[in-house]
């Protein structure tokens, strides 16, 4: 009988021990959401199109893409909400229309460099990106990607001496609770 109540009193023991260690286990958490943004500009029919228009904004009440958008009333800024989101992607989500003919050429340059497949370029945090629709030459198309901003790093959070970007609901979509860390 003494044995009986030795194992008992070994088995609740071994029963705490493992309830507290469970206990003390932090609880997995949700994988951070994908979140990424580069700095964008467009030009269309040799126009540079104001992406800060309410047309090419997404917002709480008309969300153009969850995945790829511009909000917030900047056009400079693309958010990327998930993995193998394309510029093709993007753009078809924008009142454009980028057809190439004899007198229009499309033309990507991603930081300072041409890239051959346009609208298959999937971007990297911090990429700065002038999709070029229009007859311009190779040198005019270069010298206009220099007046692509670089305030992606303020949204990724990537430059605290530049500021804070607006409180931003995403995580793909407008609407759902996540913030960018």
């Amino acid at each position: 009988m003494k044995a009986c109540i030795i194992i008992f009193l070994i088995t609740i023991a071994i029963a705490a021990i493992g309830a507290y260690s469970f206990m003390q286990t932090p609880a997995a958490t949700e994988p951070e959401a994908y979140h990424i943004h580069a700095d964008i500009k467009i030009y269309a029919h040799d126009q540079l199109i104001d992406l800060s228009l309410p047309e090419y904004q997404s917002t709480e009440e008309r969300e153009l893409d969850p995945d790829t958008h511009l909000h917030d009333g900047n056009g400079n800024v693309w958010h990327i909400h998930a993995e193998g989101i394309t510029l093709g992607r993007f753009v078809s989500s924008l009142p454009i229309s980028l057809a190439e003919d004899e007198n229009n050429k499309i033309t990507l340059v991603v930081n300072g460099k041409k890239n051959l497949d346009a609208m298959n370029f999937t971007p990297e945090d911090l990429d700065r990106a002038l999709l070029y629709h229009g007859a311009a030459s190779d040198e005019e198309i270069m010298a206009l990607f220099e007046t692509v901003t670089d305030e992606a790093c303020i949204y990724s959070h990537k430059c605290p001496e530049r500021g804070t970007p607006p409180e931003e609901k995403c995580g793909g979509g407008i609407g759902s609770k996540c913030r960018a860390e």
